[in-house]
């Protein structure tokens, strides 16, 4: 599905309360999301996006301001095998979970998040990102590579802020991902190739807003660690706006690439012709 806007929706299980899914629901299928907006949608579980046993990808896209009990932005899970989770040139922000994974929650899914970005989102444990392996022996591992999840928060514990991992598996650093901020990585599994951002997320990525292309953004702003700093990937040569990428030596790190300024036009420069006469 590509070009859509899924917005306020609230699922009912038939006796006027929540279920599962609350702006759309993936079950034992094969779903691909692009240039797509869900947002403001309300569910137990997955406010944006419920998807189950079903490989679910998602690109050039932004899921913002969803709400549930656990997966304000995503859940995703297994019921009869396992799930698959891709997340490219997309942004998940502002979005709340009063219990576990304000932006995903994932449960015994594998997959990958590439050039995203992870902001804003909220939940008492994982405020970004949280990943529980269930039944032990389950393959759980979501891979995060060339991406931003800084500025989330985890309001029953702050060392959960961005990333909360129960269990095996889980969200692991594949490289060149912005996390934290104010020099704490708020539970992200770090490497040597990924920045702790030492500042407030504020000073770096603007806000969610129209910054061109079909879906909001969060721009990137002057000074920001995660420019250049990020590392080619195969076939993914334009950011969520479809702005060319990299414009630089390397990529920038998140869903969103600064493009170069215009340069300004000349001045027109006068003729003869154009000189006033002189008495």
């Amino acid at each position: 599905m590509s070009g859509f806007r899924i917005i306020n929706g609230a699922p009912s299980n038939g006796e006027g309360g929540l279920s599962n899914g609350g702006g759309i629901q993936v079950l034992f299928s094969n779903l691909t999301i692009d240039r797509t907006t869900i947002s403001s949608n309300s569910a137990d579980s997955g406010g944006g996006i419920f998807s189950a046993s079903s490989t679910l990808t998602v690109r050039n896209s932004t899921i913002s301001g969803n709400s549930a009990v656990d997966g304000g932005g995503i859940y995703t899970t297994d019921f009869e095998g396992p799930g698959v989770l891709n997340i490219i040139n997309s942004t998940i922000s502002g979005n709340s979970a009063t219990g576990n994974g304000g932006g995903i929650y994932n449960s015994r899914s594998t997959g990958q998040i590439l050039f995203s970005t992870i902001s804003n989102n909220s939940a008492q444990f994982g405020g970004g990102l949280y990943s529980n392996d269930g039944e032990s022996g389950n393959t759980n591992t979501i891979r995060v590579q060339n991406s931003i999840v800084a500025g989330n928060q985890a309001t029953e514990d702050s060392s959960s802020s961005e990333v909360a991992n129960i269990g095996s598996g889980g969200f692991v650093s594949g490289g060149n991902n912005l996390v934290g901020q104010n020099g704490t990585v708020g539970g992200f599994p770090t490497i040597a190739s990924d920045i702790i951002l030492t500042r407030p997320i504020g000073e770096v990525l603007g806000p969610l807003a129209d910054n061109g292309g079909p879906t909001q953004t969060q721009a990137l702003l002057a000074g920001s660690p995660a420019i250049d700093a990020g590392t080619p990937v195969d076939g993914i040569t334009t950011d969520q706006r479809g702005e060319s990428r990299p414009q630089g030596n390397a990529p920038d790190i998140g869903a969103f690439e600064v493009q170069p300024s215009p340069s300004p036009s000349p001045s027109p420069s006068r003729s003869p012709d154009d000189q006033s006469p002189t008495s």
